[in-house]
């Protein structure tokens, strides 16, 4: 499994931003038709992303393509443009529940060359409406392409009209928290990945680095960046030592020798059955 530590959004309609988006160390390349072009610009976006996965050299990072919500006129051409030019994936913005997720599949199939190493998958970002908000109850085991969940402080805020999203002190306010919350659980319940929202102020590498820690901290799996700034500081919270790599290996290792033991000890400490699904969740994506 490629690693997913870093998925770096990166504006379709520029030239220059995306032909720097390879050398930025990014894990996965979002090329972005939605939030950062303006709607004048879609079919300029959507041309030249399409160009660009058409003449891209594979084998480095994955490239994604964030399409309109589906509450808009374009998330169609959107996805048969990523799907024609054979993007790894589609960033679905503002799905409003699972459904939304089922229609851009249907999309996807059918419209996906026979030459792929995998197929393309789905990111959606279920938590940036407080429709969408509501619905993350039902995701579940199973949902065609979902590869990954996540969510979007500022898209929430502006539609439930905030102020602002965060404490003077960085800190998030109750909705964004329980939004963050909520998204991580879906996202376990789905069997998918978690991956943490941008942070908006990206010159604040420093508040950026606790808030990702703290989303390392709570089980995301990585984070959003919309500045290559920020993509080492993603890459290098979320790497495991080799210490934490080691350790899993032995709990691993341990618990295959012992047969059925529920519990034991390693390292002078109790490990159970808890420790024993991080320890494998941890090696396989660091495997």
């Amino acid at each position: 499994m490629k690693r997913r530590r870093s998925w770096l959004f990166v504006p379709g309609d520029s030239e220059r931003k995306l032909a720097k988006g390879p050398s930025t160390g990014a894990d996965v390349l979002i090329l972005d038709i939605e939030d950062s072009v303006s709607p004048a610009r879609k079919p300029v976006a959507r041309a030249m992303i399409r160009e660009y996965l058409e003449s891209a050299e594979r084998g480095g990072a994955p490239l994604w393509v964030r399409i309109n919500g589906l509450h808009t006129p374009w998330w169609e051409e959107d996805a048969d443009a990523a799907m024609a030019g054979g993007a790894d994936g589609i960033v679905l913005p503002k799905p409003r529940s699972p459904a939304d997720v089922f229609a851009v599949a249907g999309r996807m199939d059918g419209r996906e060359g026979g030459e792929r190493e995998s197929p393309a998958r789905i990111l959606a970002l279920a938590g940036e409406t407080a429709r969408g908000l509501m619905s993350l109850h039902e995701y579940r085991p199973g949902l065609p392409r979902l590869a990954a969940l996540s969510w979007g402080s500022e898209d929430l805020g502006t539609d439930v009209g905030a102020l602002r999203r965060r404490r003077p002190d960085g800190s998030l306010l109750p909705l964004y928290e329980v939004a963050r919350a909520l998204t991580l659980a879906a996202a376990t319940v789905a069997g998918v990945d978690a991956i943490e929202a941008v942070y908006a102020d990206f010159r604040n590498l420093d508040g950026f680095r606790r808030f990702t820690e703290e989303a390392l901290e709570m089980g995301y799996a990585g984070g959003a960046a919309i500045h290559p700034d920020q993509v080492a500081v993603l890459n290098d919270v979320f790497t495991p030592s080799e210490a934490q790599l080691a350790e899993a290996r032995e709990i691993v290792a341990a618990f295959e020798q012992s047969g059925e033991t529920g519990v034991m000890s390693i390292g002078g400490r109790m490990v159970d059955q808890p420790h024993l699904a991080q320890a494998r969740k941890l090696l396989r994506r660091f495997a």
